[in-house]
């Protein structure tokens, strides 16, 4: 994916699903369109095949898997079938038969969540046995929780033996995101009937070994996104898609918005639903990139234009702009510090547009112009959209901080030739007027579930922007 560098099952829960077979996933779009409607979580499209062509000579065919009521003895059970020859296509149906419909007439229910896939996922040319169990419900007079694990089961020496436990998680997908040519194994473990977490994990040598998932340096949905090497997921939608088709896949989810019925808004600002990808940069999973549903407010226009630049989708960056500019069904959005509880009560109060927001954003959004042309290298268009500034802001406007930082940058530039040293001088300028150039643009202005902006979100190409 072209981009430049950038600044920065539940207790409760029991009831547990059978996947069904593979079906094509819904791939969320990118650009200005509505949040797809969550798809079905997706059990590993690779095809179960008879583990007795595989290890073990093949056994009697009346073999059958008769679980035990003991949880603990479910793995060895396994392994005994699995070992006498019998297949993973015959295990999976027999799991699954030890559902008991909720309504059963002896006032019993056992709900069964299982998946399996039959897989190289060590790159020794033999494949393994990746599967997830977990059950829970009342049998035979007794209540029974068998919180779901993944195991990953090999062939070595004519016999299967246990090569990966994975407690409290279930088997999701697999598939290849780092380019090594071997499938990670993508486990999710629930926190509520609404999300999850999803962890990845990868063959290494002798072991499985947990990739690292980069905490999200981004802005409002930072919280909660990252946990201890986990990554916060709604529960239902994600998929693993080859975004950029670049051989290797990435983790693709739309995260929807909780909105309340109140007027707390009027102090947590407005907020959008978005579609993320996270994918792999050589080290860790990191968030990639990300879009929004169309913008409301003009400001939102403005932050949409700033991310495109941010993934260097430059043209679409520009097209982002002068809506910001042009475009007057765009809302101004008034903040209101006034206490919940008042909020609560009584409702916000109808918002009086901020006169200098506009007049604020338009400067900010050609110093932004400016910047996009020079990382085109468009010289004549920066420097138009540097005149324009320039010509369009005096002393007293609330705008002429940023033409004072555009000056700057355009100085450095024209001196340097490098972007990397205009960058600079924008970032240097941000920093030293914070008050006048960043707080206007953050969450002090459009409320505490916006972004903030740093000096480096400013002109996040101090590097060069390569």
């Amino acid at each position: 994916m072209r981009r430049f560098s950038r600044p920065g099952f539940a207790a409760a829960t029991l009831l547990i699903l059978i996947l069904g077979s593979p079906r094509a996933p819904a791939a969320p779009s990118f650009g200005a369109s509505s949040t797809p409607a969550p798809t079905a979580i997706l059990p590993p499209s690779t095809p179960i095949v008879s583990a007795a062509e595989i290890c073990p000579g093949p056994g009697s065919p009346s073999v059958e898997f008769v679980p035990d009521r003991v949880p603990d003895l479910f793995e060895q059970q396994i392994l005994d079938f699995l070992n006498a020859g019998g297949s993973s296509e015959r295990l999976a149906t027999s799991i699954r038969a030890l559902a008991i419909p909720f309504r059963h007439p002896e006032q019993e229910f056992l709900e069964v969540r299982f998946n399996l896939v039959h897989q190289d996922v060590t790159g020794d040319g033999i494949p393994e046995i990746v599967l997830s169990l977990g059950f829970a419900g009342f049998y035979q007079g007794d209540y029974v929780d068998y919180r779901p694990h993944g195991l990953v089961l090999s062939c070595r020496e004519g016999s299967y033996r246990r090569i990966g436990l994975f407690p409290f998680v279930e088997l999701f997908q697999t598939g290849d995101l780092t380019g090594d040519g071997l499938p990670e194994l993508v486990f999710m473990k629930e926190l509520s009937t609404l999300d999850a977490v999803v962890s990845f994990f990868t063959w290494a040598a002798d072991s499985f070994v947990q990739l690292a998932v980069n905490p999200s340096h981004d802005f409002a949905y930072r919280i909660g996104i990252w946990i201890d090497r986990e990554l916060h997921v709604p529960l239902d939608g994600p998929n693993l898609q080859d975004v950029d088709r670049d051989g290797n896949l990435e983790l693709v989810f739309a995260r929807l918005v909780y909105r309340t019925s109140d007027s707390r808004e009027a102090r947590s600002g407005p907020l959008r639903d978005r579609r993320e990808v996270w994918g792999w940069n050589e080290t860790a999973i990191e968030l990639e990139r990300w879009d929004y549903d169309p913008p409301e407010f003009r400001f939102q226009a403005v932050q949409d234009g700033d991310d495109l630049t941010l993934f260097g989708d430059l043209g679409e960056a520009l097209a982002s702009y002068r809506r910001a500019l042009s475009e007057d069904r765009l809302k101004s959005f008034q903040l209101f510090h006034t206490p919940d509880s008042v909020l609560l009560r009584y409702g916000a109060p109808i918002p009086t547009p901020d006169p200098a927001e506009r007049a604020r954003l338009n400067a900010y959004v050609q110093y932004r112009i400016m910047l996009v042309h020079a990382l085109l290298g468009n010289e004549g268009e920066a420097e138009r959209a540097f005149r324009l500034l320039l010509e369009s802001q005096s002393g007293s406007d609330p705008g002429f901080p940023y033409a004072e930082m555009g000056q700057a940058f355009w100085n450095a530039y024209l001196q340097e030739g490098e972007l990397s040293s205009a960058c600079k001088a924008a970032v240097d300028y941000a920093l030293r007027h914070a008050n006048e150039v960043l707080i206007p643009l953050g969450s002090s202005t459009y409320g505490y579930w916006n972004r903030e902006y740093r000096p480096e979100d400013i002109c996040p190409f101090e590097d060069g922007g390569g």
